[in-house]
């Protein structure tokens, strides 16, 4: 018996297969990547976590096996590490680690590798020097300096940063976030969107990271200010992809480009603060977990 991954590959197959046979004339029973734009065979794709599975994405859609790798190699693992870092923070900030932390502090110009811990009582917050991972010198000078703050009424500044391993690229997050933004949008307008003539270049620029392509709208806001949503604002050229705590303009597939790019500057400029959206509604097979709701006013808090 097929599994339930299996069963929803397959649905999200066939939907893509017949939305398809739509809008372009293509070989029988083929679905379309829609990041790379290729024929694919069932055997050829996987399930794409939209967000990625570090924010607790879903499976929604499908993309190809190598679109899915790139992805999550080039970008993907960026958003993870964001993630962590975040989670980092709060956690510090907070002191509701729900596990041991790896950080370096660096204590009057000497840096050790730390390992941080809280006690039962959440009261505190542990920082205990890794002998293995430090040479005894370092530590000997750090002891030697504790014990000089110690008798004096000195007190003791140092500064804690996060491992190497929780370093990311500020851009690549910001393409992962808009790659989560036209997946969505594809998954609820299908190939209508994904292959029109002004969204072309956003999917050169989610395909190419590194490079600067397009020039678009993200902002990030509070998680207790709305709930996902998809919406349309045609007169303005833009969707309006609110996920997460990210939100990103996207051009409208009616519109034409200009349109768009005018809306983002004027939002770059400080001359447009809010974007009234009508929500699109969800396909009524959508497979999914993203709320959707009423028509919403988004305040741009970000350029």
């Amino acid at each position: 018996m097929p599994s339930g991954k299996s069963l929803k590959k397959l649905r999200l197959f066939e939907q893509g297969v017949a939305n398809l046979s739509n809008i372009v004339t293509c070989p029988a029973n083929v679905y379309c990547c829609p990041l790379c734009g290729e024929f694919k065979s069932i055997d050829e794709l996987t399930l794409e976590h939209v967000p990625p599975k570090s924010m607790g994405g879903k499976e929604i859609i499908l993309t190809c096996a190598q679109c899915n790798n790139d992805a999550g190699i080039s970008i993907d693992s960026h958003i993870a590490k964001q993630q962590n870092m975040h989670r980092l923070a709060r956690s510090m900030a907070t002191q509701t680690f729900t596990q041991k932390e790896r950080a370096t502090v660096d204590i009057n110009g000497t840096r050790l590798r730390v390992e941080l811990t809280k006690d039962d009582d959440d009261s505190t917050i542990n920082i205990a020097i890794l002998k293995q991972a430090n040479s005894p010198q370092d530590i000997q000078s750090v002891q030697n300096f504790a014990r000089e703050i110690a008798s004096s009424d000195k007190g003791l500044t140092f500064a804690l940063n996060s491992e190497s391993r929780y370093h990311y690229n500020e851009k690549l997050v910001r393409v992962g976030h808009l790659k989560t933004a036209f997946l969505i949008a594809t998954a609820a307008i299908v190939y209508s969107f994904a292959f029109s003539d002004s969204v072309s270049a956003f999917r050169r620029q989610i395909r190419e990271p590194s490079e600067s392509i397009v020039n678009y709208h993200l902002e990030y806001y509070s998680l207790e200010a709305e709930e996902n949503s998809l919406a349309e604002a045609p007169e303005l050229g833009v969707i309006v992809v609110s996920i997460f705590g990210v939100r990103v303009l996207l051009p409208h597939p009616q519109r034409s480009l200009s349109d768009y790019a005018s809306t983002v500057r004027a939002v770059g400029n400080g001359l447009l603060a809010t974007i009234k959206g009508t929500i699109i509604p969800w396909p009524d097979n959508f497979i999914g977990c993203l709320d959707n709701s009423d028509d919403i006013v988004f305040s741009i808090v970000e350029t």
